[in-house]
C-alpha cells in the first residue's frame, strides 16, 4: 500500500511483495525486495534502515549517514528524500508527521519498547529538537498484531504483571489477550496528543494472511518473513 499524508509518503508491503529480512530468505532476494520498495519513492531517495533491538533508542538523522543501517528502534528526521525503513512482522510501526514543519519519524514498537515508553520518548524528542507544539504532531499506527490475535497461554514476561499493563490485558478461556494498540494509543494521549491526531490501521497482521506474522507462523507452520515499512518526506 502507498499513502501520502502531511508532506510524507508511506509504503508498506506484505506476503505478495515478498520478505525483506535477510534471516528469512536469501540475502540477495531480501535486498531485491528492499530495492523494489525504495524504487517506489524515486531514484533520488536515499535509504536508512532501523536495525531493531526492542529498545527505547531513537536517533535524530538529519544528514545522510555513512552507514545506512542504524542500531536503534526509531528514527526522526527533517531531511527530504531520506527513506526510513523498518522490517517487522507483528510489531507496531508508528509514523510521526506534521503539516506545520518538515518532520517525519518511524518508530518500531513491540511490547518491550512500549513498556520502556518509546512512543512517549518520540513525542518528547520531536517537540524538543524540532520546536513543534505537541498538538501539531500527527500519528499513524501501521499494520500490526491486534488484541484478538495477540494471545498467550501464560503471561511469561514479567512486564505484563506490571500495573501499567493491567487494563490492556484480558483473559478468556485460559488465554491472555494483549492490547498493544491501546497501550500505545493511550500513552500518546497521556503526553498531550489529541485523539483526533491518531489514525490506526485496521490491518491485524496476526489474522490477515496477506501479511507476515511471527505469531501466526509459530502456530500454523507457514513460512515466516517480515513486512516492509518505508516512509519519506517528499
Amino acid at each position: 500500500m502507498i499513502s501520502k499524508t502531511q508532506g510524507a509518503k508511506f509504503i508498506y508491503s506484505g506476503v505478495d511483495f515478498g520478505n525483506v529480512e535477510y534471516r528469512y530468505s536469501t540475502k540477495a532476494l531480501a535486498e531485491k525486495n528492499i530495492a523494489n520498495l525504495l524504487h517506489q519513492f524515486g531514484d533520488d531517495f536515499k535509504l536508512v534502515e532501523i536495525d531493531t533491538h526492542h529498545s527505547d533508542q531513537i536517533k535524530l538523522i538529519n544528514e545522510i549517514p555513512d552507514d545506512p543501517k542504524i542500531n536503534c528502534d526509531g528514527i526522526i528526521t527533517n531531511r527530504r528524500k531520506l527513506a526510513i525503513a523498518l522490517y517487522a512482522a507483528d510489531c507496531l510501526p508508528l509514523i510521526i508527521a506534521s503539516d506545520k514543519i518538515p518532520l517525519l519519524g518511524l518508530i518500531h514498537i513491540g511490547t518491550a519498547g512500549a513498556n520502556l515508553g518509546i512512543h512517549k520518548k518520540a513525542v518528547k524528542l520531536a517537540t524538543k529538537n524540532y520546536e513543534i507544539n505537541v498538538k501539531d504532531l500527527k500519528f499513524y499506527l501501521g499494520p500490526h498484531i491486534k488484541k484478538k490475535s495477540y494471545m498467550h497461554s501464560e503471561l511469561y514476561q514479567e512486564r505484563f504483571t506490571d500495573k501499567l499493563w493491567s487494563k490492556y490485558i484480558s483473559k478468556s478461556n485460559s488465554h491472555y489477550f494483549i492490547d498493544l494498540t491501546g497501550f500505545v494509543t493511550e500513552g500518546l494521549v497521556e503526553v498531550g496528543i489529541p485523539r483526533s491526531n491518531i489514525t490506526i490501521s485496521s490491518v491485524d497482521t496476526g489474522s490477515n494472511a496477506k501479511y507476515f506474522s511471527h505469531r501466526r507462523s509459530s502456530t500454523t507452520g507457514e513460512t515466516e518473513g517480515r513486512n516492509g515499512f518505508m516512509c519519506a518526506l517528499i
